[in-house]
Formats: structure tokens, sequence, C-alpha cells
């Protein structure tokens, strides 16, 4: 082999080594999202070009939606136009403010997805967002916050008077986070939650498909109606009491199906619970409460029950006093 053979052949073995260097450190990437290898901005033949970033799921978020003190405009289906932008940096930057202060370097960013109008039997001109907050994942694990305490975080964030979301409309579309605390890294005990089922029926309601969804609207307003109007009672009735989140619909009018949080070793027994919603059913309007439906842990709770015994208790008192008053005679 001569030496202009052997020349040739380096030569050739250079220039692969370098294409195959900058092919492994550009990759396919592509500024405006094209197919043909250009970097000119043509998109030649697409149409109806979804401007969403196509990048994976976080590894470690909790996805929400809640509605603000905002009126929504036509412009905020817009994603280019000013009244987007500004409110995506509002939403983001009190958002972001929130769960910095309770995560801290746990938390990493929180994104503005989409706006659209709250649902007209809530509040007709205000504006429902749908945002994903992102933790790092190369944080401590007893650093990393569960859903129910990225929840409870923006929540109590929104309890703020200057705040601009409305507390009771914060629920959980998705989440990869563990739903269980991290063990704890110090002496201190930590709560134990005890889970208590409960369910009633809204009689003279209709069932409707958008109840099998948690995603849909009609699912998410009811799940507001019915948390925001219930939680205050229980917690004021009870010490103990921890959290309520509805987990299900079912047809038959409709039925609710909610899970109660309570701190174990003080829970509360079946019958004080139906009573606290016995009792709170005359003075809610927003949805039907049959008294007669209540099943709490699994358990039927009759509500004629306690009222019967009380009057066979009355009949028994008044025979014993109209025989002592007929043998009195004698």
């Amino acid at each position: 082999m001569g030496v202009g053979t052997i020349w040739l052949l380096l030569t050739v073995a250079v220039g692969l080594q370098f294409i195959i260097q900058t092919q492994a450190i550009f990759g396919d990437s592509r500024i405006d999202g094209s197919t043909d290898g250009s970097t000119d901005g043509s998109t030649e033949g697409s149409t109806d070009v979804d401007e969403t970033p196509l990048t994976p799921p976080p590894e470690l978020a909790v996805e929400l939606s809640f509605t603000l003190k905002h009126e929504f405009v036509p412009e905020l289906d817009n994603r280019s136009s000013q009244e987007y932008m500004d409110l995506v940096n509002i939403v983001e930057s009190e958002c972001g403010d929130i769960l910095r202060e309770a995560f801290g370097c746990a938390f990493m960013e929180c994104i503005a997805r989409c706006f659209r109008p709250a649902l007209v039997w809530i509040q007709t001109t205000q504006t429902q967002v749908v945002v994903t907050v992102v933790l790092k994942s190369s944080a401590s694990a007893d650093l990393i916050p569960t859903t129910s305490q990225v929840l409870q975080a923006v929540i109590d964030g929104a309890n703020n008077t200057n705040s601009t979301i409305l507390s009771g409309s914060v629920v959980v579309i998705a989440t990869t986070l563990t739903t269980t605390p991290a063990p704890p890294t110090s002496t201190t005990t930590a709560v134990t939650p005890m889970a208590i089922p409960l369910s009633f029926t809204s009689r003279g309601e209709t069932f409707t498909a958008g109840l099998m969804d948690s995603s849909s609207p009609v699912f998410m307003a009811r799940d507001v109606l019915i948390v925001t109007s219930l939680e205050p009672v229980y917690n004021n009735t009870f010490p103990s009491f921890m959290s309520l989140n509805v987990t299900g619909f079912r047809n038959g009018s409709i039925i609710n199906d909610l899970l109660m949080l309570f701190s174990a070793g003080n829970v509360p027994n079946i019958t004080d619970i139906a009573n606290v919603l016995i009792n709170a059913s005359s003075n809610i309007t927003a949805f039907n409460i049959s008294v007669s439906s209540i099943t709490v842990n699994g358990t039927v709770v009759s509500v004629s029950s306690g009222v019967s015994h009380k009057i066979s208790l009355i009949t028994a008192s008044f025979f014993v006093l109209l025989s002592w008053l007929l043998s009195s005679q004698h």
C-alpha cells in the first residue's frame, strides 16, 4: 500500500470522526421544530402548530388547578397576547413565592400551562388556571414534600388577603409525588393519619358523564363545592380532623364518595361523624344531602334509630307514671 493511499485513508477517517462528534453534540435538535434539517424557521407544509414545548413531564411534579380573582378575557386564549404573558408572570411569581417559602431548595419552578373561563355556576367572570409545580429530584428525600403538602401550601398561601388565588378552588389534577410523608429525620413523632370513608346521596340531582372523569370541569367544580362546604364544619367540630377529599361520584341521583383523615388515636366514632353531616345538611344549599343515605366507614348510619329509642323511652316512662297513678288510687 503506497504512502498516498495511507494518507487518503487517514484523511477520510478524521473527517468521519469530526462528523460523528458534531452529531453527538448537536443531535437532531432544531430551533424552529422543522423536520427538513434546516434552521431558517421554515415550516413548509405544516398547519396549526402547537406552540407548547414538547418536553417530557418532570420527574417530580404536581399539576394543580385553581381559580383566580381575575376577569377572564378572550386574549387569554392567545399565548402570544400581552394579557396572557402578563397573567403568566403574575401566577408563576405568586405561586413560586408561596412554594419557595414552604419548601425552600426542594422547589424548582411553577409553570402556568393554560387559562380558561371558570364554570358559570361557580363564578362567571373569573379565570381558571392549570399550573405545574416542579420539584428538584436532586433534593434530599426528607425535603421533598408529598402531594397533600404541596396542595396545603398553596391553599395556605391563597388565604393571604393579597393573594389572587381563591383558596377553596385549589385541586390536584395529577401528580408524580408520593402521598406518604418521608420518614422523619429527627426524634419528633410524625402524626399518623387515619382514613375514614364517607358517602352520601344528593337526591334530586342529575348524574352526568363528566362526573366520572376527575379531570373534567364538572367533576372539579363539584369537588370544590363539597370540600369547601364540609371541611370547615368538620374542622370546627373535631380537633383531630385533618382533611377531606373527594374520591369520586357514582350514579344514583349523585352518590358522593369522600375520604376523611383524622389523627390516629383520636378518631371520632361513626355516629358522631354522621351527626355532623346531618346537622349541617339544613344549612348547606350548594348541594343536597340525603340524611338517610349516609355511610361512614362502610356502615349505614340510621337517622331514625336514635329518635325511635327516645320515643320508646318516653313511652315507657309514661306507662310507669300511669301505672303508679293507678296503683296509688287503690
